[in-house]
């Protein structure tokens, strides 16, 4: 196999690759024919934008497996025993904007349509890449001391969900304040005094809330902006990288 991403691999069998995700993707799905793999990608790794589970559900697809999220969660929780979630990959597979309901028998997804909901986000990198296993570790060590939390968070995204529905997207911005606020109480290693001051900024110059994607601790801000304020906003935080984005309603393909 040659694999080539920020190392070029060259071995002879796949217990050999270093790289976790493609080594286990293989051996998973008993492929035994030679393979050359190159991962490119835009956005760096490691910044709380699902690109390691995206990087998974995308190898799996290559290879020709059906079932590629829950296959996607099998590796990365159960063979590779890393500390992530399920949501990762589900909305990678599914694509779209998506409301997943999981509960003890499995997971629903429901795509959601609202319109032009994406005018009013906005992408900025912190500058900051961190391991999130490390930090939802942490966090999982200290759960049961933070059900009321986990809890409140719920409820604020059902809050959201009503909001959306009856297109009051501004109410969506003060939700995902609200919610930003309990997530940097599950641990200390969520926020720090830089993302503290990114945020503080962007609220100064418009923004009406925001969080910082997946386990904290760096990686993306994703910030709620009405459309008029946009310019303000990305001036106010000019030394950090801006990704516009849209909503993919997809998933992950073979082009």
């Amino acid at each position: 196999e040659r694999i080539v991403w920020s190392e070029i691999e060259q071995t002879q069998h796949v217990e050999q690759i270093h790289h976790n995700s493609v080594r286990e993707c293989i051996k998973y799905l008993g492929i035994d024919r030679p393979l050359e793999v190159h991962h490119i990608g835009e956005l760096p790794a490691r910044t709380g934008i699902g690109s390691s589970s995206a990087f998974t559900v995308g190898m799996l697809k290559a290879l020709g497996c059906k079932d590629v999220a829950d296959t996607a969660i099998h590796l990365e929780q159960d063979i590779l025993k890393e500390n992530v979630g399920c949501q990762d990959q589900i909305l990678t597979a599914q694509g779209g904007f998506c409301r997943i309901v999981f509960s003890k028998d499995g997971y629903t997804v429901e795509e959601l349509d609202y319109g032009n909901l994406e005018d009013y986000l906005m992408l900025f990198f912190t500058g900051f890449q961190r391991t999130a296993s490390l930090i939802v570790h942490h966090q999982l060590k200290d759960m049961p001391n933070k059900v009321a939390e986990m809890r409140e968070i719920q409820k604020i995204t059902d809050k959201a969900l009503v909001a959306l529905d009856n297109g009051h997207y501004t109410r969506l911005g003060a939700l995902l304040h609200d919610s930003w606020e309990i997530k940097k109480t599950l641990s200390p290693l969520i926020t720090t005094p830089e993302i503290d001051n990114m945020y503080d900024t962007a609220l100064k110059h418009g923004a009406l809330g925001g969080k910082i994607c997946g386990a904290g601790g760096g990686g993306f801000m994703l910030l709620f902006v009405e459309p008029d304020n946009q310019y303000e906003v990305q001036e106010a935080l000019n030394g950090y990288l801006h990704v516009p984005f849209r909503f993919s309603h997809k998933g992950t393909e073979i082009i």
